[in-house]
């Protein structure tokens, strides 16, 4: 069962744009789940970019819309479901984003070396000619 907290605290990151992108896409699909609370409908909320209006930039908004979702999970099993499965893949998008990694690469970019931790050389193609 998702925490009110917890909730508020991913919601406050996702609009902050610390995930980015999938942020983003993380934080309309929250939205989205919202808009199936009835008296939320018609509602400030995260619309289907991820985008936001002014009441987002108010701690109290994010914490009062996170308590009705996670009220509403109570009463509705099928709610909490979901509310559960799209928090816990909000909190893996921003996991990355306060202290692990993500390597994301895109289009043509040739030679690619993607590393954490490397000790000693790394050598890519032919090895260099030495004169003789």
């Amino acid at each position: 069962m998702a925490d009110p907290d917890m909730l508020a605290q991913v919601l406050t990151a996702l609009v902050q744009g610390t995930a980015g992108e999938a942020g983003k896409r993380a934080l309309a699909a929250l939205g989205d789940l919202a808009r199936r609370i009835p008296f939320l409908r018609d509602s400030a909320l995260p619309d289907a970019t991820g985008d936001v209006g002014p009441e987002f930039s108010d701690p109290e908004y994010i914490e009062a819309l996170a308590g009705m979702m996670t009220r509403h999970a109570r009463t509705d099993p099928d709610f909490g479901t979901d509310l559960d499965s799209r928090l816990a893949d909000a909190q893996q998008i921003l996991a990355p984003a306060h202290g692990g990694i993500v390597n994301m690469v895109s289009g043509d970019v040739g030679t690619l070396v993607q590393a954490h931790d490397i000790h000693g050389g790394v050598s890519i193609g032919d090895p260099p000619r030495h004169p003789q």
